[in-house]
């Protein structure tokens, strides 16, 4: 037999230059991701520690209330970071700028509104 008999006759395979569309997979990862920034917004953390007051020198009682202080903490920011290191740079960001974009144009889901007027 000759090399032409045993050559296969199809053309040859290229890679097309079409970009695929994002999955739907990516698509349910954003929005639960933006789920997950509408559910931190709404989240208070009340934090204590301790404190040296600046009375403790002087001559007057101190409670329990003097030593200790409280404040209040919203981890959106703690969230995000978890969003980027899940979703990676692009579709992280894209979950940001939707999140945002729906808080700004149609839901009051910021923590002191939303909608159109917010702005």
């Amino acid at each position: 037999m000759s090399e032409i008999e045993n050559e296969v006759l199809l053309p040859k395979m290229q890679r097309t230059k079409k970009r695929a569309p994002i999955s739907y997979l990516n698509l349910l990862a954003t929005g639960l991701c933006i789920m997950l920034l509408i559910f931190a917004t709404f989240i208070n953390l009340n934090i204590k520690h301790f404190i040296i007051p600046t009375d403790l020198f002087t001559n007057k009682n101190l409670s329990y209330e003097n030593f200790v202080y409280t404040f209040c903490l919203v981890p959106q920011i703690p969230f995000v970071m978890f969003i980027c290191s899940i979703l990676g740079k692009k579709m992280a960001t894209v979950s940001v700028i939707l999140y945002i974009l729906l808080g700004l144009t149609f839901v009051p889901i910021f923590a002191l509104g939303g909608g159109i007027t917010y702005i």
